[in-house]
């Protein structure tokens, strides 16, 4: 919450700060919502939920176990790559199979637009060839999240299912903006559910702000 309480400070003053403090705190907003999505249709996903602690662990029946993480690295590395999908064979030697610089975002249906979400990415070498990954993402309201499989679907191409609730598209009501350079911000997550709104005053008035909602202190005669 932003409160000022300087007596000071005077009302053209007060919201210009009031103005800056959100610019700067949308701004975050918008830089820890790397892993939102807004499809060709418009739908929008925001898989932030799935950010964990613990990597998402997956072993195949030949040995090979698979680390994979949303909205950040994995905890398991792998050299100094950065990557959200480490694989580590029976003998504890890794590669990167997703590289976070080389993450995209698709349609995992284009019929079907509120299916879910698609991720490919790059990794490290595998012969003449980089490693690379197709991570769909289904959209699954009674799923919390849930790793359910890992194949190498083709030379050096693996393809990994996941399902979750966070993966179904949701409704950021009045809450977004889209730039011009496709930047989305969701500032929903600003919104106070009270019983105390962001405040700034002075000596002769005081500001009630809130984000996506109505304030919550009411003028009385």
């Amino acid at each position: 919450k932003l409160i000022w309480r300087e007596n000071r400070l005077p009302i053209a003053m007060a919201k210009i700060l009031v103005v800056c403090a959100f610019l700067v705190m949308a701004t975050c907003v918008a830089a820890q919502s790397s892993c939102a999505f807004l499809s060709p249709e418009g739908v929008f996903y925001d898989l932030a939920g799935l950010r964990s602690s613990k990597d998402y662990v997956y072993t195949d029946s030949f040995h090979q176990t698979y680390y994979l993480n949303f909205c950040g690295p994995t905890k398991q590395t792998c050299g100094e790559g950065s990557s959200f999908m480490v694989q580590v064979d029976a003998t504890k030697a890794c590669w990167n199979v997703g590289t976070l610089e080389s993450l995209v975002f698709h349609d995992l249906d284009s019929r079907e637009p509120s299916a879910g979400v698609s991720i490919t990415g790059k990794g490290d070498r595998c012969y003449d060839t980089p490693r690379t990954v197709t991570l769909n993402v289904a959209c699954n309201m009674s799923v919390e999240a849930e790793l359910v499989s890992v194949e190498e679907t083709s030379h050096c191409h693996y393809t990994a299912a996941f399902v979750s609730k966070h993966a179904c598209p949701i409704d950021p009501g009045n809450c977004t903006y889209t730039a011009s350079d496709g930047s989305r911000y969701n500032l929903a997550g600003m919104t106070s559910a009270g019983p105390t709104d962001y405040v700034v005053s002075d000596a002769t008035a005081a500001f009630d702000v809130n984000i996506c909602g109505a304030v919550h202190p009411h003028c009385s005669a």
